[in-house]
């Protein structure tokens, strides 16, 4: 099975901390052999964010009792097994963005599908040892911390070049991977730093294979290249944080250049000489708002494989940029 979109996490602190922090990878991509009956759910249109999640709860209630979803006071949050609570943001994003039915039905069973999936309490991986090689690092929003009391259990650093992302550590599996926790340290005796090295050793050793090219921007007296990470793992807004990576781009673009992780699934860069940045400005603005797992709309600087700000490069000569959008 390919991996799915939407969050939960373990049990390290009670089921209600783990549902918050799993998370579902790729719901698009699902493939979904067996079609499902078609039932008859009350919402024929549920084009709100209530009248979505009572669409979900009707299918689960009737195809999926075991999973026991309930509704709560938020439209977006439903209750879990009756312990924890899943998230349908992203779920609701999707379907939206698909322009609703037809298919809508069929990226909700995917979605349950992937809850029945969820492993019991007792299979929580309890060694180091166990958890070494699926360790990696994952870009977040700091907005994830004010859920429950993650801030105080969470395994997470802020980053230097900006306000509202956090990196955090996460335990990668076939279907989905959920962020660490403090207590899982303190179980394997090992120290964040033990973590984060493991993490980014599994991450470029995953990224081998991901041919890091760019290309001329196109257009009426375009100038300057540009490149783009787009791939279905769930990390591609995180191999900004691999200094091989930066290194890389900068080979590929020149010193300096900008760079954008939009959404968790999408790095795009562009040179310092590129006349085309606004229709990249745009792009990036559009994936972080119409996309899942957005995280920054902002544009940063790549300075010798320092990630700073944007400003911190001294603007070139305007002149006039084709209007031609780059892909």
């Amino acid at each position: 099975m390919n991996k799915n979109n939407s969050r939960f996490s373990s049990r390290s602190t009670g089921a209600l901390l783990s549902a918050l922090l799993v998370v579902i990878l790729a719901l698009s991509l699902c493939s979904d052999a067996d079609a499902r009956r078609k039932g008859k759910e009350s919402q024929k249109n549920p084009n709100t964010p209530k009248a979505f999640s009572q669409y979900v709860l009707d299918i689960a209630d009737k195809e999926y009792p075991d999973l026991k979803l309930s509704a709560t006071d938020s439209p977006f949050l439903l209750q879990w097994k009756g312990e924890g609570q899943i998230s349908l943001d992203n779920l609701y994003k999707q379907v939206r963005n698909n322009k609703g039915q037809p298919g809508m039905r069929d990226s909700v069973v995917r979605f349950l599908n992937v809850l029945t999936d969820v492993p019991p309490a007792e299979e929580e991986i309890k060694t180091w040892e166990e958890a070494r090689a699926r360790v990696r690092p994952q870009i977040f929003p700091r907005d994830y911390l004010k859920q429950a009391d993650l801030k105080d259990k969470m395994v997470f650093k802020p980053l230097p070049f900006s306000k509202e992302l956090m990196e955090g550590y996460v335990i990668d599996s076939e279907n989905a991977f959920r962020y660490l926790l403090k207590s899982d340290l303190s179980r394997w005796k090992v120290s964040l730093e033990t973590i984060k090295k493991a993490a980014y050793e599994n991450l470029v050793s995953a990224t081998a294979s991901t041919k890091l090219s760019s290309k001329q921007a196109t257009g009426e007296e375009a100038r300057g290249k540009y490149l783009v990470i787009s791939v279905n793992d769930g990390y591609a807004a995180a191999r900004l944080l691999l200094p091989a990576v930066r290194n890389q781009i900068e080979i590929e673009l020149g010193k300096p250049c900008y760079v954008a992780i939009p959404n968790r699934d999408c790095l795009i860069a562009w040179s310092y000489d590129c006349n085309q940045e606004k229709q990249f400005e745009n792009q990036v603005i559009r994936k972080f708002h119409f996309q899942d797992h957005p995280l920054s709309p902002e544009v940063y600087a790549l300075v010798n494989s320092k990630i700073e700000k944007k400003d911190s490069i001294a603007p070139r000569e305007k002149k006039p940029a084709a209007n031609e959008e780059q892909d």
